[in-house]
């Protein structure tokens, strides 16, 4: 590991650590976004478009990336300037993608560096051509240059642009070639040189350092000759931290580095990965959950953006470094709008991604605390058999999509002081069971975001039934035959029962060799009497049972035992009750 000192750069990262303490533009608090959505843009203009991904923005706001036109990839710069512009091709070639724009220069023009390819294989990875687009902001005009490779190679691919008109990507022999030669190239001689590197490039800052693999490596210009070279190197992965990612994504001006490292293998198999950011004193792993969770873009805050959950519901994801903080960027959206990743994220918090359709997030002030919850009602609540409390029903109505919880507060009527009896439930109403015999009680909501609480709702009161819930069960008893008894033919039944407020229904039953059957019930009576129609039943030992509830549900029952013996009316034969007309008659009741 070699260290870096160049008066130079020392200088500038000062100046940049100066705004940042500052906090010029920093993420202090959670932004909120407005959702641009390019890729809807693509498939107005070409009806026939599929899929579009934002690669990267630059501080002005200007997006790049490549949508799939007409079965060919197409690159494309958004500006709020001129909207949607496909940049133009590289003649002879069918494909092309953008990943990085330089910001704009005082002439409002930034530089843009991709590939061109010729199959729809075309990819961040294997374009074939690399190539430069130089795009006026103030007239909406682009033009190509084709960067090419460096001599015996047959394709490359440029990676990264930064505001000193220094590219920096990569020649291969061929698409199977597993040699990358790194290169740079510089816009204003349009001469490739060569870095003595063994990763290819995937980014440089505005202090021409390049992130390769995990090598940050200084590039310095001879002034005799024009070369450009690699005159120092700084191993990342000698740093120490949680883990030290394998794959390298982004560098910001002050050096600091973002990464996917590999965390182990989750229950089922898969391996666990989380993004990762070095800020030149350790590693830190700032999300992860899943074999998908993977860092991508960076900036001068260290605000890291990329894609957070399992695999089939997978999320662009942002960490604000000064909150430390990861949230979700469709949480960020009124409504909320889901994308599956972030790619590139500038100093002002704008964002940009997308896998299926390209998407700007477009930072428009600070995320709002929720509104406050209305129409908080309180209704006293009798008890009854299905709810057999006293309570008070608390409802109310969500009046935001901002807010991920309620906290429900409750005091008794003529106190000052308020308890929370619930805590971050996403529900709307909620039985306060817990409440004193004729005592009013005062309640208020409010919800809670990601920016913080809301105010309180209205408040509303309820006086508790005074009554207490009858909680008591009837008594029942059957009296007639006695326990044990030997019956036959027709036998008469009778139950009794009693409660403490009242018995509202009694039945009788049998069970046992002809199996289980109703034999009589009542509704509002204390005393049940039936008669047991035998004939049709098998002989053999019975259980009769008298069942007893009142209004709230409270129930009980008495059993005994009967033996049933044949009486020569056939009844031994074991057949069952007549399919129609049955073999049960109530008696009498009382």
């Amino acid at each position: 590991m070699h260290s870096i000192f160049n008066p130079k750069h020392l200088i500038r990262a000062l100046i940049v650590a100066v705004a940042l303490a500052q906090g010029a533009l920093a993420l202090d608090k959670i932004p909120q976004y407005q959702i641009v959505d390019i890729g809807g843009m693509i498939r107005d203009a070409y009806p026939t478009a599929g899929i579009s991904s934002g690669w990267a923005v630059n501080e002005s706001g200007d997006v790049v990336g490549a949508a799939l036109i007409d079965s060919e990839f197409h690159a494309f710069v958004y500006s709020e300037d001129w909207g949607l512009v496909i940049l133009p091709p590289l003649p002879g070639w069918t494909n092309h993608i953008a990943q990085d724009v330089s910001d704009r220069d005082a002439e409002g023009i930034v530089l843009i560096v991709g590939g061109a390819g010729q199959t729809t294989q075309l990819s961040n990875s294997d374009p074939g051509h690399s190539v430069m687009w130089r795009y006026d902001t103030a007239q909406g005009l682009a033009e190509i240059v084709d960067v090419g490779h460096l001599p015996g190679n047959g394709v490359s691919e440029l990676t990264a642009v930064n505001n000193n008109g220094l590219a920096v990507g990569y020649s291969r022999v061929g698409l199977t070639s597993g040699f990358y030669e790194p290169m740079v190239y510089e816009a204003a001689t349009g001469i490739l040189h060569p870095l003595a590197l063994s990763s290819a490039p995937v980014d440089i800052n505005d202090a021409d350092q390049v992130l390769a693999g995990t090598i940050r490596a200084q590039l310095s210009k001879d002034p005799g000759t024009g070369v450009i070279s690699v005159s120092s190197t700084f191993d990342l992965s000698m740093e120490p931290g949680e883990r030290v990612p394998g794959v390298t994504s982004a560098l910001n001006n002050l050096g600091w580095v973002s990464g996917t490292a590999y965390m182990g293998y989750t229950i089922g198999g898969r391996a666990q990965l989380g993004a990762a950011l070095y800020d030149n004193v350790s590693w830190e792993i700032v999300w992860s959950a899943s074999s998908v969770n993977r860092a991508e873009g960076l900036n001068l805050h260290g605000d890291v953006v990329g894609q957070h959950g399992p695999r089939s519901a997978t999320k662009a994801a942002l960490y604000i470094r000064a909150l430390d903080q990861v949230v979700m960027l469709e949480e960020l959206t009124d409504p909320p709008t889901r994308w599956m990743s972030a790619r590139d994220i500038n100093d002002a918090g704008w964002v940009t991604g997308g896998l299926a359709g390209a998407v700007l997030w477009k930072r428009i002030g600070d995320l709002p605390v929720p509104t406050a919850p209305a129409n908080l009602t309180a209704v006293p609540h009798e008890p009854h058999w299905v709810h057999p409390w006293n309570a008070i029903t608390v409802s109310w109505t969500d009046t935001s999509n901002l807010d991920s919880g309620f906290f429900l507060e409750r005091r008794v009527a003529g106190t000052s002081s308020w308890s929370e009896i619930l805590s971050n439930v996403n529900i709307t109403s909620y039985w306060d069971s817990d409440v004193g015999l004729g005592v009013t009680y005062e309640y208020r909501v409010r919800g809670r975001g990601l920016a913080g609480f809301s105010e309180y709702s209205n408040i509303a009161s309820a006086t508790a039934p005074s009554t207490p819930a009858d909680t008591e069960p009837p008594s029942v008893a059957i009296t007639e035959p006695g326990d044990g008894a030997q019956v036959s033919g027709r036998v008469s039944i009778r139950a009794v029962a009693s409660d403490n407020v009242a018995v509202t229904d009694m039945s009788i039953t049998f069970s046992g060799p002809s199996g289980y059957l109703g034999i009589c019930s009542g509704a509002n009576v204390t005393v049940l009497n039936c008669t047991w129609n035998t004939k049709r039943i098998r002989t053999g030992v019975y259980t009769l049972t008298a069942t007893a509830s009142d209004a709230l549900g409270n129930g009980s029952n008495a059993r005994i035992s009967v033996e049933l013996v044949d009486s020569g009316g056939g009844g031994g034969g074991g057949g069952g009750c007549h399919p129609k007309k049955g073999c049960l008659r109530d008696s009498s009741r009382q």
